[in-house]
């Protein structure tokens, strides 16, 4: 029974480093895209309970967000806080 508890520890250790870890090996949190697709796809997998919908949710925001530039990006995630903001 405690072998259960094995895959959900073992997951983090796999996927926390691929988010915040550079190429370089250094720690990478600001201007990090894959961190607000984490986010969302975290959000997502709670909602639905859909492991497919997770995984191509996080991917579609990366790809997303990866496509501009992080000037462009800071622009976007400021009209979209701003736009929640005003609801």
């Amino acid at each position: 029974e405690i072998l259960s508890y094995v895959p959900s520890a073992i997951f983090p250790a796999i996927i926390f480093p691929a988010i915040f870890i550079d190429s370089s090996g250094s720690i990478d949190i600001s201007e990090n895209p894959k961190i607000l697709a984490a986010i969302i796809a975290l959000i997502i997998g709670a909602i639905s309970k859909n492991i497919l919908a997770t995984i191509f949710t996080g991917l579609i925001v990366y790809w997303y967000l990866n496509s501009f530039d992080i000037e462009h990006m800071k622009i976007e995630l400021n009209k979209l806080f701003l736009l929640n903001l005003n609801i």
